[in-house]
């Protein structure tokens, strides 16, 4: 059908009778492994696949400017490709991640201003180090065609040397 031989024929095409489904197409939000790389509809990332849940942007263990992290769940049913997904944190914006693997549901994504746990307050699980403003209030989440969720947090009170979860209630999207 689309000119790529099925792997049980020695090709690579995952689904020969269908179409829109052969390495390399595009990926497609109809619950299909498009582009045959074992995951559906990563590319399809919604307002709300994403959420941050955790902040820490007001450190005084570590080092000032690069112990700053965020936490982000991917709240959706299917496989997240954060190298589709940009983290604007005070109008200062950078690709997620560059990682290959996309986030599966229900992972959990750190962003750290540095992955090295003696600089970032101990943090051992960071997936991406970007730089996060001392201080920032304003996170944003931003897909290809809009925004998959953000948190303002000026006027907040936070401590320093305090993680600010985001409780049940204060979500859009319910963590499930």
């Amino acid at each position: 059908f689309d000119g790529v031989d099925a792997r049980d024929h020695g090709g690579a095409d995952c689904d020969d009778e269908l179409a829109t489904v052969y390495p390399g197409a595009e990926e497609l939000d109809d619950g299909l492994d498009n582009d045959c790389d074992s995951f559906r509809d990563e590319d399809v990332i919604r307002s709300g696949d994403l959420v941050i849940t955790e902040l820490f942007v007001e450190p005084v263990t570590g080092t000032p400017g690069q112990a700053e992290w965020i936490e982000i769940v991917n709240t959706s049913s299917t496989h997240a490709d954060l190298s589709q997904v940009r983290l604007d944190a005070d109008g200062s914006s950078s690709v997620l991640s560059e990682d290959v693997e996309p986030l599966p549901p229900s992972g959990v994504w750190m962003v750290c201003s540095s992955v090295l746990q003696a600089a970032n307050g101990g943090v051992d699980s960071c997936g991406t180090e970007l730089a996060i403003p001392t201080g920032a209030r304003s996170f944003v989440l931003l897909g290809s065609d809009d925004t998959i969720d953000a948190v303002d947090a000026s006027g907040w009170t936070l401590s320093p040397g305090r993680a600010l979860e985001l409780g049940e209630a204060q979500l859009d999207t319910p963590l499930s």
